[in-house]
């Protein structure tokens, strides 16, 4: 009898290999390093494979010249150091550093020196993070480190020695500070040196930090990000997106209020009007008696919108933007008065996404209600979002939403069992937090009424007998 045939794996270059491999995560792929030596070959050759695997290492650890981990680290492309005593430079680093694409050192104490040391060893960084780091010592044997591939930095109250990072042609650029400070004329030398190629700059700003960004002529920016624990002046931020006319990211939360007088409603327009390929929007927003959203209708490119309300009410009056083309909706820290959700939400036909955070309503209907007309909403997220009052009227099914997740909503278990009913297409529902247990006949509706639900997660609320059995019977198969 002639022996079967071991099949063999298909003769393919090693690119091919790669970029199917690419496909998997990185559990997956630490799995398929151990089917054959040519696999394990290939994880370790590609970049790309390599990227997706991470090694962190572990709080009070304490790193040093003689440390050697056992056993021994697969070649990675990204390391954290996340709160470790960093004393040395390890002596196998120098052959495992020149793999990594990220580094990220966060809450470390060490030198200087040990910190070059490092940084001397990872020519092929293309992230890093330097956030919270306590450093001593004097800045020395800089000259041999290059770091002329780094495209993303990340600086958390960490300001000197900034000339390590003069070779390169960042991307993106975050440079943040709440402890320190930091010399308005040396921050934005530093964000000149990149002006050519910087695309994304996430920062902490004053007024006369803005002043100075608007003197970079060749600045030109797709992403902004703007934190400040003082900032009054909304002129200077028009001024500023009048510079930078191809922004299609702007997040504000962090630096200022528009409170709803006529005045900053006015701003407002007048920001859509300077950004016309604005495709993300964050802004704080105080409420006033009468409050004006069609500043909106102004941002014709707008996908993703967030609004914070700082706690304030909107009022009944309030004017709903046209926005066709937004697909994703938060509102945190509002209380929507009567039926001002309602119209928000009439002229927004292509929502997907919509999430509430620390929001109420005068009662339950106004929202549900509030949801009819979107017809295309997929995902429902309620955060610590209740009503005031607890009653409530019938709603119309929800017939696409596939995801829904709530978390502390108070929401009676009556009108959670209905709620359920009204999504008939339901594929995943989440219940991190439970406000009470969940009763009987909303166990039913999940285990008979959602045909299409493959995910559920419940935490916090416990099940009588009864339904833990009709769980077990019905869910687990």
């Amino acid at each position: 009898m002639e022996p079967v045939p071991v099949p063999t794996l298909p003769e393919l270059p090693p690119e091919t290999w790669t970029e199917i491999f690419a496909h998997l995560s990185a559990g997956q792929l630490l799995k398929m390093r151990r089917v054959c030596r040519r696999w394990r070959e290939l994880a370790t050759a590609a970049a790309v494979l390599r990227a997706k695997l991470a090694v962190t290492f572990p709080r009070t650890f304490p790193v040093d010249v003689d440390y050697a981990p056992y056993p021994a680290l697969l070649p990675v492309g990204k390391v954290s150091f996340e709160q470790v005593l960093v004393v040395g430079v390890c002596s196998w680093w120098p052959a495992f550093g020149p793999g990594l694409v990220e580094f990220r050192i966060r809450g470390c104490s060490l030198e200087r020196p040990v910190l070059v040391g490092f940084l001397k060893h990872t020519p092929n960084v293309r992230v890093l993070e330097l956030a919270d780091i306590r450093c001593s010592g004097e800045w020395s044997g800089t000259d041999g480190v290059d770091l002329g591939k780094l495209e993303n930095l990340w600086l958390v109250d960490f300001a000197k020695g900034l000339s390590i990072f003069g070779n390169c042609n960042l991307k993106v650029l975050g440079f943040t500070w709440e402890s320190i400070d930091v010399s308005t004329l040396e921050f934005v030398n530093f964000v000149g040196r990149f002006q050519d190629t910087l695309e994304e700059l996430y920062i902490t700003a004053s007024e006369d930090i803005l002043v100075e960004l608007m003197k970079l002529q060749r600045l030109k920016l797709k992403k902004l990000l703007l934190n400040s624990f003082a900032f009054e002046n909304n002129q200077l931020i028009i001024d500023l997106c009048r510079k930078q006319p191809l922004l299609e990211w702007l997040d504000l939360t962090q630096i200022l209020s528009f409170d709803g007088a006529e005045r900053e409603g006015k701003e407002l327009m007048e920001i859509g009007e300077l950004l016309p390929r604005l495709k993300f929007f964050s802004v704080n927003i105080t409420p006033d008696t009468c409050f004006d959203l069609s500043f909106v209708s102004k941002m014709p490119q707008l996908k993703k919108l967030e609004i914070d309300g700082i706690s304030g009410d909107f009022p009944h009056d309030v004017v709903g933007p046209i926005c066709p083309n937004l697909r994703t909706l938060t509102f945190s820290s509002i209380h929507f008065v009567c039926c001002s959700l309602r119209k928000i939400l009439a002229n927004m036909p292509n929502l997907q996404t919509l999430t509430f955070e620390h929001c109420t309503v005068d009662a339950w209907s106004d929202l549900l209600k509030a949801l009819e007309p979107l017809k295309l909403l997929q995902n429902l997220t309620l955060w610590m979002t209740g009503a005031t009052a607890k009653t409530y009227s019938d709603f119309n099914d929800l017939t696409n939403l596939s995801h829904l997740k709530m978390f502390l909503c108070g929401m009676p278990p009556a009108l959670l069992a209905t709620l359920l009913k009204r999504c008939p297409n339901l594929r995943e529902l989440n219940l991190p937090g439970m406000d009470y247990d969940l009763d009987d006949e909303t166990v039913r509706v999940i285990g008979q009424e959602l045909p299409l639900l493959n995910r559920l997660t419940v935490k916090r609320g416990r099940l009588s007998e009864a339904a833990e059995r009709f769980i077990r019977e019905n869910l687990f198969h």
